[in-house]
């Protein structure tokens, strides 16, 4: 997740965040942005006990599901799945697709941004908008 708050002044702002489509899904993002707001607006109400209890209780969480998956994937299953892709793998070569450009041999995970500022006049404009 990468956010960013702008300040357009007199108050306003606007909150963007960007997710890798790895780590959510449309289903999960209604999800966060609702209990965003949720959490927002008992902030706004100032009252700290309301901030505490404004989400429900989660009965899982994800590492309850990663044990469970890891439990699941072992012994005998774990084995069936992994004799099946090996003879279904067996014999194929490594596929080699066309890239836009050469990559390197060690990948990188180092992301990169560009920032620029808006002229007075789109701004405006977008807020009009």
């Amino acid at each position: 997740l990468r956010s960013c708050l702008y300040d357009l002044g007199n108050q306003k702002y606007v909150l963007t965040c960007v997710f890798h489509h790895i780590a959510s899904d449309g289903w999960s993002s209604g999800i966060l942005v609702n209990e965003f707001m949720e959490l927002y607006s008992a902030l706004q109400s100032g009252s700290a006990t309301a901030i505490a209890t404004v989400l429900p209780e989660l009965t899982l969480q994800y590492s309850d599901y990663t044990i469970w998956q890891r439990k699941y994937l072992e012994g005998a299953v774990l084995e069936s799945q992994l004799t099946y892709w090996e003879a279904k793998l067996q014999g194929v070569a490594t596929l080699a697709l066309p890239t836009d450009y050469a990559r390197p041999s060690v990948q990188s995970t180092a992301g990169s941004n560009v920032s620029f500022a808006l002229n007075k006049e789109i701004s405006e404009s977008i807020n009009a908008l």
